[in-house]
């Protein structure tokens, strides 16, 4: 009897996990699916030949990405070589370069302070701007400006320099003294003139702008002439000279 109860208890218990488990699988069939040895086997080596497919094309990829480096490789070396032919060429050395670049950075960085002045500014900088001036005369005088690099900047700088001076006032910033028959140019005249200052009165500040030339002139002239007839070195200029005009 006993037994037959325990029997009975087990068939029972057996009968509630089935359901269980029934229950189970028509909630999520997808976790309950099952597969033959068979169709183990084949999905197994079909995955691990995508596998290998997929290792050798890796590996090809690879190689052909090796290949391109060593392709760049050469090129660069190619271009390196180059390039310090044509250093050879000039003379120069790659510092050559780099000097020439932070000047020209240097050059623009000051015509474009410049480029922000009004016209009145620009005239009292006269003096910085004949200074760019001949800064890149000096990069354009360099070998080093033989390469389209540096040849281009430079030429960029001169557009920006003839920006600046056609931002300059209409009136003449500088002026050569003329050979003029029977009226001689002298400071007081040249300041009269109507395109200068129209005030001869203003002499002084050419004088003071233009005083390390005209005292120059007037010593070699006290030197050279035994019985000098001029006192006084503004007195005394000569044809050809170019004075700075003041604004």
């Amino acid at each position: 009897m006993k037994k037959l109860l325990l029997f009975v208890i087990i068939l029972s218990a057996c009968a509630f996990a089935r359901k269980e488990r029934t229950g189970a699988y028509e909630a999520n069939p997808e976790e309950y699916d099952t597969m033959t040895i068979e169709s183990y086997e084949i999905a197994l080596a079909e995955a691990q030949n995508r596998e290998k497919a997929a290792k050798e094309q890796i590996a090809q990829e690879q190689a052909t990405i090796e290949s391109l480096k060593q392709q760049i490789a050469d090129v660069d070396q190619q271009i390196a070589a180059a390039i310090q032919e044509k250093y050879d060429i000039l003379g120069i050395t790659e510092q050559d370069v780099i000097d020439a670049e932070n000047e020209i950075a240097s050059i623009r960085q000051e015509l474009e302070l410049l480029l922000g002045l009004s016209s009145d500014e620009l005239a009292k900088r006269i003096n910085d701007i004949k200074n760019l001036e001949a800064r890149i005369a000096a990069l354009k005088a360099k070998p080093v400006s033989y390469l389209w690099r540096i040849r281009d900047q430079i030429k960029e700088l001169e557009e920006l320099l003839e920006r600046v001076k056609a931002n300059l006032p209409d009136k003449p910033l500088s002026y050569t003294v003329r050979l003029i028959p029977e009226r001689r140019d002298c400071l007081y005249r040249i300041a009269e003139y109507d395109f200068i200052y129209a005030d001869p009165a203003q002499w002084p500040k050419i004088y003071r702008a233009n005083k390390s030339v005209i005292d120059g002139s007037y010593e070699r002239y006290q030197r050279n002439v035994e019985e000098p007839k001029y006192s006084r070195a503004e007195d005394l200029i000569f044809p050809g000279q170019v004075f700075d005009i003041p604004r």
